[in-house]
């Protein structure tokens, strides 16, 4: 990738850190359908993908400008004094929680494909269980992503 293409990458994960981080801060004031904002954000992070040329290509900017990115287990199993960490992709594929079999990766896509994220779909059921709170997911992910995104992106809290 060229330096002008890193730099508007750069640019749009910029953006997409700070909204993310002010969904949240509304999340946590009261503002609860800001998850679906805050679900948007983290798919252009990490889960983007678009169809071309009869293919799947993934196209989320942080596996693009940071490959080697690793964050600390969902569930976190301490190994020695830190939390273990793990590579972005097997990340995403991790489940989201106990209350279902659904990883982070497809936590975000169906909150963003069906819930209002991205797109909406007419049916009332977004393939998230009963009983799981998708709110608290997104939030969950959102506060365990933010501040890896910061370091990576060198912006002081």
């Amino acid at each position: 990738m060229d330096d002008y293409s890193k730099k508007v990458l750069r640019q749009y994960t910029l953006d997409a850190a700070s909204i993310l981080r002010h969904s949240v801060l509304l999340i946590e004031r009261g503002e609860q359908s800001f998850y679906r904002v805050a679900a948007a954000q983290l798919r252009i992070l990490l889960c983007d993908t678009t169809f071309r040329h009869n293919q799947v290509e993934e196209i989320a900017v942080l596996p693009i400008l940071f490959p080697d990115m690793q964050l600390p287990a969902l569930d976190p199993v301490l190994e020695g004094d830190q939390t273990r960490r793990m590579p972005l992709r097997e990340w995403l594929d991790q489940p989201a929680s106990s209350c279902s079999n659904l990883t982070v990766r497809q936590v975000i896509r169906r909150i963003c494909d069906v819930d209002g994220g991205a797109h909406v779909d007419p049916k009332p059921v977004n393939g998230i269980p009963t009983g799981c709170d998708q709110v608290e997911w997104i939030l969950r992910i959102a506060r365990i992503l933010q501040p890896e995104l910061d370091k990576a992106l060198e912006i002081q809290p």
